[in-house]
């Protein structure tokens, strides 16, 4: 890492180690197929991340084929648990992923894992454990195996996030390649569906300080439209997340994420609705949403609506302004997520089904947001 940017990001208290644990199987020998793609993907994703984006190599741990056993997982996990906040962590698996039909319970399959043996594989309540337990600041789980959404299903309820992002909160985000269902290998030495889209805009991206949010919304419509299956990003609840945000940082920029605006408070109240100039810098905003300023209201709404979006739908219907063009194509979005949300509970959609239908409907929420401009506020 570049001098300047570690004493900029000392000095703001934000982490400046990078861990990177990467583990890829496509070497299977006991009852279940061999992949084509895993093992080129992870290798793939750890040299982008040591060539780009600030991560040194002595920080990568990865497991590969006959290397990626339970043992060696759950080591490299013990291991990883005495990070502290001055760390980062990603973690990335590919390889095949089990479910337990009748508890929704998710494994990852390892090296010399035994078809139909539960006690050879990986049990996500491992994982999930040692996401609670890791002293990291920021943790981002990456996952493209069969069945991945189900480290979503052992912790119930959804994410209220506070409409702040910053990268001195911790964050606990999980990226997965499908929901409750099998996901594609891809055709062999050309990667996954889901790994080709992640790759392809890690290695040509260009903003220096790239959100783990505005990737994903980069990439989701790619894999939605290669995969047929329900990739998934969202923050995962009881493990320690503080509404915080991963970020992947250039390694040649000395730019860094912003700073919390000191006066921004979380749980502010103030009722004024106050708009500058629009080459004036920062415009401050009304009110219940606790932020101060249009780009900080858009990036609280992007996040929420990812995380919760009928809470989105509530906190937006509250702040545009009535009788618009914006208002209207709110309004039919609105009516989009009630429709689906309805067809789910009376049961004529499938849960797969719904998921895939809310995750466009997430996209097309994220892409109002962005359109928002200050004249459409009230």
């Amino acid at each position: 890492m570049a001098r300047r940017k570690y004493e900029l990001l000392k000095e703001r208290n934000m982490p400046t180690r990078n861990h990177l644990l990467v583990i890829g199987v496509d070497e299977y020998d006991q009852g279940f197929p061999k992949l084509n793609n895993t093992v080129i993907d992870a290798k793939r994703f750890a040299r982008i991340l040591q060539e780009k984006y600030d991560f040194e190599e002595n920080n990568i741990t990865a497991l590969y084929n006959s290397d990626a056993t339970v043992d060696n997982i759950l080591d490299a996990f013990s291991s990883l648990r005495s990070l502290t906040e001055n760390d980062n962590l990603i973690f990335y698996f590919a390889g095949h992923g089990e479910i337990e039909k009748a508890t929704e319970r998710g494994y990852w399959i390892p090296y010399k894992a035994r078809y139909k043996k539960k006690g050879s594989y990986l049990n996500n309540v491992e994982v999930q454990d040692f996401i609670a337990t890791c002293g990291a600041r920021h943790i981002l789980g990456i996952v493209d195996s069969c069945y991945s959404g189900s480290l979503f299903k052992t912790r119930s309820g959804s994410v209220d996030p506070e409409i702040n992002r910053y990268y001195t909160r911790k964050s606990r985000f999980l990226m997965t390649s499908g929901l409750l269902e099998p996901v594609p290998d891809g055709r062999p030495g050309q990667h996954s569906p889901f790994a080709a889209a992640l790759l392809s805009e890690l290695e040509n991206n260009r903003i220096p300080c790239l959100r783990g949010i505005d990737l994903w919304r980069k990439i989701e419509p790619l894999i939605l439209r290669e995969s047929g299956g329900t990739p998934v990003y969202k923050a995962l609840e009881k493990v320690g997340h503080l509404e915080g945000e991963y970020f992947f940082m250039i390694a040649n920029s000395d730019e860094i994420p912003p700073e919390e605006n000191a006066s921004t408070q979380r749980n502010s109240h103030n009722h004024g609705n106050t708009k500058t100039t629009r080459g004036g810098g920062q415009t401050a905003v009304s009110s219940d949403t606790g932020i101060a300023s249009l780009g900080e209201l858009k990036d609280g709404l992007v996040r929420l609506a990812m995380n919760a979006p009928e809470k989105a739908f509530k906190k937006i219907e509250t702040i545009l302004r009535p009788r618009t063009r914006i208002e209207r194509d709110f309004l039919m979005l609105n009516a989009r997520y009630n429709f689906i949300t309805n067809e789910y509970n009376i049961g004529v959609l499938s849960h797969d089904d719904y998921f895939r239908e809310m995750n466009r409907i997430k996209y097309s929420m994220g892409e109002f947001i962005d359109s928002l401009e200050e004249d459409d506020l009230a």
